[in-house]
């Protein structure tokens, strides 16, 4: 299985009954982060106040949350933080319903961003023709 190595950690130490083993590192540094579009206002981490964060209370980004903020000196009472699934994590975030989202790994995050993006954007435009 692919896992963060925190979760692994919290998960071992509150099932100590599980033997799970760690055979390999994909990264040696967390790849967490906080995306949000341009268009949102969101240029610097305390531009999230005022702001809509969505995040799956699951996700491992998220966990980091208390700990970016303090280092960030953002006021977590000003962030709207919305409890939203992983599968609609991006659309939202593509439709405007949020304004920022923790995210996966870079290399995952850009192929769901990109499918989100182009069911976005499929609608039928008028023909020349004068039909649909």
């Amino acid at each position: 299985a692919f896992t963060d190595i925190n979760l692994l950690i919290k998960f071992r130490d509150q099932n100590p009954q599980f033997r799970v083993k760690t055979v390999f590192m994909t990264y040696n540094k967390p790849a967490y982060a906080i995306v949000s579009r341009k268009s949102r206002g969101v240029t610097a981490p305390k531009d999230l106040e005022g702001k809509r964060l969505g995040a799956p209370t699951a996700d491992s980004a998220f966990a980091q949350w208390p700990i970016f903020a303090q280092a960030n000196n953002i006021d977590q009472s000003k962030v709207t933080i919305m409890n939203i699934g992983f599968p609609v994590r991006e659309p939202m975030l593509v439709s405007g319903h949020v304004d920022a989202i923790t995210n996966p790994p870079p290399d995952l995050f850009a192929k769901d961003l990109l499918d989100a993006a182009r069911k976005l954007l499929q609608f039928k435009s008028p023909s020349p023709m004068g039909g649909a």
